[in-house]
């Protein structure tokens, strides 16, 4: 019990808590969709309520500052920009030769840390929280 109170006092545990059950609910929302409409269809509509998922939760539950609209569009911005990055950074690695099966581990990495940083960086200023 200890441990679980101390993983809710860390802002990085909740930020990779919430992410680990957005990825989790986004692949299991989108197998279930492959079965009724076109993969690309499922991948969008499954992308989009994670999005939402996270906009959600982002700001009060892993950064403990208020959901208010400057706030969440203040996440998607940044959450929208690392699709972008992560492409960018996919496109030159492949062009250098790495591997295109496992490289999306090392992107999916990057844009983590690049969302939490971010993110977690501008909700400070915005709203001058405290880092926990």
């Amino acid at each position: 019990m200890n441990l679980l109170n101390t993983l809710k006092q860390n802002k990085l545990s909740r930020f990779l808590s919430v992410g680990a059950i957005n990825t989790l609910f986004t692949l299991v929302l989108y197998q279930l969709l492959v079965f009724f409409i076109h993969p690309s269809v499922a991948y969008l509509v499954s992308w989009f309520t994670g999005f939402v998922f996270l906009l959600v939760l982002y700001p009060k539950y892993v950064f403990g500052v208020k959901r208010s609209i400057k706030n969440i569009f203040l996440v998607a911005s940044v959450y929208l920009s690392s699709v972008f990055i992560g492409k960018l950074a996919m496109d030159l690695f492949i062009h250098f030769g790495a591997n295109e099966r496992t490289l999306i581990f090392f992107i999916i990495l990057l844009t983590t840390i690049y969302n939490y940083v971010l993110i977690n960086v501008f909700l400070k200023k915005r709203n001058s929280i405290t880092s926990v």
